[in-house]
């Protein structure tokens, strides 16, 4: 074994000193006029016999050793290009070509010069290329900035912000309005109640580069009216690659707390998996399986022995089977860590065959807490009191991720590949919450306790390929994608116990604590299940100037979601009311105990459930949308692109609850959507471009929002109702954008848009009903405009600085109800912040290996929820992010990373702005946190 484990280290080691020796030079070839991608292009290394061809998108890679080098680009019918005294120094060096056309005899063109590009570079390559509008960050400035994952590296993207750390808003506008592609293929969202991706599901390590296009072309989703997202990750590796890194965080209010609260655990918790710890217990489990058709009848426990015929012994066994945990506890936690490790290589095979292989895995537990949180809900003009309590809520979160890319170029005309991606994620929710409530009578006292465990599992496969035909004149390139994604939400056995006090002692030791009348102690199992598959051609053909692209695509979504809820109830006279004390655990344990209904105690509690209530809440839920799109790219003179054409959408969209007793179905069928694009492109120099567009794009409602049910949702204290006759929302988008390229990787942009909402599909809240009530609606049109600004500088001595800027106004009318008790004829959109300020200024230093970096970003107010009546609508204040790192690197293998983040501790807040004042609806601070990471990298 020893000798075996010796071997592995040599060979190892022969492989790390071997990738050490030699340098990859890697690049692009354009047509100079177009800023299309040459396929077959010939790549060489001048006196030698190293040389290459551009594949299908231009690329090349060559390895060599360090040195300076001739370099040539050539293509049939276009004057060469050569670049002399060229440093191949680094261990990865780009360098790009743009070729001219020939117009008589072809000719060599002459170029001294030393390019020294990065990734960041490289999507301002993209940015600057590409027909439409759109922004995006690289793989490498998400390092520099130390963002972990997708959701904290879009914060730093011209218009985008994001919500609850994991949903995207593009341009002020809701999460709906955003598409997120993975890949380019759809994906489910992992939450019931949003229509967008969580994007913290996503580590940075696995990725190359996100991109956002702010129009609308006819190969992107229908549903891209805010913008559409594509999460790019790693594909065919340059040369050999290996990166660990391992990190600690402390955050003061939330690591190595003595008071950090926690619910009940797992054994496979640290693994991000309940691994059926909480699951329904065995004996209610067989109780649950004996019931009757649920199609024909309504099951409920009866302890009266009535309709059918439960024993109070029966019952008593059915309720001790459920553990007494109803209450956090107090448990140290333990310091934010995360583990992540990468590989890549590629490797040459027989008969010009290229293999590229890349595989990652990212481990990350963290922890938050915070307990002088609050939580307010009130009601009319004058915001009066219903309930104001003490927030104090700890969470933590485990992440487990992993990657797999196998990717086989046969030659510069045919590549095919496959891609794995699996992400594992774990939850673990513990709430108290105590204060006033007067809605049922004045001083009275509430005590609030929630513990939940969520479990996030979502696996995507995806086989790829693209094939290049044709000629050098006329090439033709047929690229296709079918992706399979599996997506499981588990939520079992969330614990939440409100318990009303009355009349209690000065030190609240001792009280009478009673249940409240609408909402009884309750433990909910969640099971949610989805699984997507998109199928996708595109085809594409160049005549001289133009660019014909066409494709057909189907997307198929079928999900299956359970709820089976039980409640503690109680019966005989006067039974409502107990003697506890007003602590955390509030004798809870013993409560549950000692007063569970029996042969002896015919009058109390027990556990009960109703398969009505349970099989409303559950439903099955399917959508198709089946596309085909059409569209010309056209280079009408030298310096003008126009890309014109139209997508037609038919989907379908269709929710059955279990209920069958009433009509229970919600959806439309076979509505078909036209959505025309046009952009213009004016190159008014090599380095500033002018563009032009409008679109129509849409906006569909999610499963959940057009269930034909209503379900209480225990952790926000409100009931969602949803909209079996909601309409999907469309859009009328305009966009103009200046921007000027300078040197390479510095930009100024600025950009001006219009969009107009017909139904938009927003929340409202009802103060009126006493849980608080949220239902889906359609307002009838809104507006939103805007401008953007962006730019990047490099200002010397290793220091570069960059910023954008986003100023929104949105419009809604109010109806003519809302009119008269809000005084007001119009507001702004739900979630659309009016700015967004986004800062960064950054040190590098190669020569020392010495970085660093701060980045500042903000968003002005925003509108966080509706309410009916005279009640205020709530928004939410501005929040201010402050980051900072520093790194430094030893030996080009090493190296250390300093970090603070939140380091202003800003204070979340979101509030109703009433006539004498605002009233906090839900406020809390999450502290700063430390951190330090040790990376250990080849490449």
């Amino acid at each position: 074994m020893k000798n075996f484990i010796l071997t592995l280290l040599i060979i190892f080691g022969f492989s790390f000193h071997i990738a050490a020796q030699s340098v990859i030079l890697k690049g692009t070839v354009s047509n100079q006029k177009t800023g299309e991608p040459l396929i077959g292009a010939t790549v060489q290394i001048v006196g030698t016999t190293n040389a290459t061809m551009t594949d299908f998108d231009g690329n090349y890679s060559l390895q060599a050793e360090k040195g300076t080098y001739t370099i040539k680009a050539s293509f049939v019918s276009y004057e060469s290009q050569v670049i002399e005294n060229y440093g191949v120094e680094k261990s990865t060096n780009e360098l790009n070509f743009s070729l001219k056309e020939s117009e008589t005899e072809i000719s060599e063109v002459l170029v001294t010069a030393k390019t020294d590009a990065s990734t960041e570079t490289a999507v301002i390559n993209i940015k600057k290329n590409s027909g439409k509008i759109s922004d995006g960050i690289s793989a490498a400035e998400m390092s520099k900035l130390g963002d972990s994952n997708a959701a904290s590296a879009l914060k730093r993207v011209t218009g985008v912000s994001v919500q609850g750390e994991k949903y995207v808003y593009v341009r002020g506008l809701g999460d709906r309005y955003t598409k997120t592609t993975f890949n380019g293929a759809e994906i489910p969202s992992l939450d019931p109640e949003k229509n967008s991706v969580q994007m913290d599901l996503f580590p940075s390590n696995v990725l190359d580069n996100i991109i956002v296009n702010k129009t609308f072309t006819p190969d992107m989703p229908g549903e891209s009216t805010g913008g559409h997202v594509d999460i790019v990750t790693k594909d065919f590796p340059e040369k050999f690659n290996l990166i660990f890194s391992t990190s600690i965080g402390y955050n003061p209010q939330a690591n190595l707390n003595k008071k950090f609260i926690v619910g009940e655990t797992g054994k496979f918790d640290w693994f991000a998996t309940d691994g059926g710890a909480r699951n329904i217990p065995a004996y209610a489990q067989q109780v649950l399986d004996a019931m009757p058709d649920r199609e024909t009848l309504v099951i409920s426990l009866n302890p009266a022995g009535g309709k059918f015929g439960y024993t109070e012994t029966e019952l008593a066994d059915f309720s001790r089977s459920f553990d007494t945990n109803v209450a956090p506890t107090e448990k140290q936690s333990f310091l934010n860590h995360g583990h992540k490790f990468s590989v890549g290589n590629r490797y040459k095979l027989k008969d010009d065959k290229v293999l590229g292989i890349n595989f990652a895995i990212d481990y990350n537990r963290k922890f938050n807490y915070y307990e002088e949180g609050e939580y307010g809900q009130y009601k009319n003009a004058t915001l009066d009191d219903d309930k104001v309590v003490t927030d104090r809520k700890a969470q933590e979160d485990v992440r487990f991720a992993g990657l797999g890319n196998l990717n086989l170029k046969f030659n510069s005309n045919h590549a095919t590949g496959i891609r794995f991606f699996r992400n594992q994620a774990g939850t673990s929710t513990a709430r108290f919450r105590y204060g006033t409530y007067n809605y049922e009578s004045a001083g009275t006292y509430i005590q609030e306790r929630q513990l939940s465990y969520l479990e996030r599992n979502f696996n995507s496969a995806q086989i790829h390929g693209k094939h290049s035909f044709g000629t050098s004149e006329n090439p033709m390139t047929i690229d296709w994608l079918s992706s399979y994604t599996l997506m499981k939400q588990y939520e079992p056995d969330a614990d939440f116990f409100t318990n009303l006090y009355k009349n209690p002692n000065a030190d609240f030791t001792e009280a009478d604590f009673e249940f409240m009348t609408n909402t009884a102690p309750t433990r909910i199992y969640n099971d949610m299940d989805e699984a997507d598959t998109d199928n996708k051609i595109n085809f594409q053909i160049t005549f001289n100037n133009l660019l014909m692209k066409a494709g057909a695509e189907y997307i198929h979504k079928l999900r299956q979601h359970r709820q089976v809820k039980f409640e503690l109830a109680n019966v005989g006279a006067n039974s409502n009311a107990y003697e506890g004390n007003f602590d955390i655990d509030g004798t809870l344990s013993e409560f549950l105990t000692n007063n569970l209904i029996a042969p002896d105690n015919q009058t109390g509690i027990f556990y009960m459930t109703d398969t009505r209530n349970n099989d409303a809440n559950s439903y099955d839920a399917n959508a198709d949308i089946i596309s085909a799109y059409t569209f010309a790219d056209w280079k009408v003179i030298d310096n003008l692109r126009i890309i014109a054409g139209f997508r037609a959408e038919n989907s379908t969209q269709y929710v059955k609850s279990l209920r069958t007793d009433i009509l229970r179905e919600g959806g439309y069928d076979r509505k078909t959507d036209f959505l025309p694009s046009i952009n213009f492109k004016w190159e008014l120099t090599d380095e500033m471009n002018l563009r032009i567009a409008g679109s129509r794009t849409v906006a569909r409602p999610q499963f959940r929002e057009i269930a034909p049910s209503s379900f209480f949702d225990y952790k926000r204290g409100m009931r969602i109702n949803g909209n079996p006759t909601l309409k999907p929302s469309s859009s009328n988008n305009a966009d103009f954008r200046w921007e000027y390229y300078m040197k390479r990787g510095e930009l100024l942009a600025l950009s001006a848009f219009y969009k107009q909402t017909f139904d938009p599909i927003e929340m409202e809240l009802d103060t009126a009903d006493q849980n608080y009530s949220v239902k889906y609606i359609n307002t009838d049109k809104a507006q939103l405009y805007g401008i953007e600004a962006e730019a990047r500088k490099y200002i010397g001595y290793g220091i570069s600085a960059g910023g954008n800027f986003t100023y929104i106004k949105s419009v809604v009318q109010l109806s003519e109800f809302d009119r008269i008790y809000k005084k007001a004829e119009t507001r702004p959109m739900v979630g659309q912040s009016p700015y967004m300020v986004n800062v960064w200024l950054g040190f590098e230093n190669k020569k020392i290996g010495l970085s660093s970096n701060i980045a500042f970003n903000t968003g002005g107010e925003k509108l966080f929820l509706l309410t009916t009546g005279s009640t205020p609508f709530i928004y939410e204040l501005p929040q201010y992010g402050l980051n900072w790192n520093i790194a430094k690197t030893f030996a080009d293998k090493f190296e250390l990373e300093l970090s603070i983040d939140d380091i202003l501790d800003s204070e979340y807040k979101a509030v109703h702005h009433g006539e004498n004042g605002d009233k906090t609806f839900l406020s809390y601070t999450s502290g700063r946190t430390f951190g330090f990471t040790f990376k250990y990298f080849i490449k």
